[in-house]
């Protein structure tokens, strides 16, 4: 179980958002993960629950990142956002 910081917190019209600082150690360093919850599933909640969602999608993000992965090759270059 990774510990880390909370960054920001932050909403906006539909969707509240978590961001921590996670030291993964090793090459991977420190990372950010951002975590999200739309308010809806946040109505009526205290703020420690509130706090609580936040922390368990930023969890779900970053086992999803750490799970072991397949590259896929052939997908490379530069991008455009």
């Amino acid at each position: 179980m990774a510990t880390g910081t909370i960054i920001r917190a932050w909403q906006d019209q539909t969707t509240a958002h978590l961001a921590v600082l996670v030291d993964e150690g090793g090459s991977q360093g420190k990372v950010e993960y951002v975590g999200s919850v739309p308010l809806a599933d946040l109505a009526g909640l205290a703020n420690a629950q509130i706090k609580a969602a936040l922390v368990a999608a930023v969890k779900a993000v970053r086992d999803q990142q750490q799970a072991p992965q397949t590259t896929i090759t052939g997908v490379s270059g530069g991008v455009t956002l």
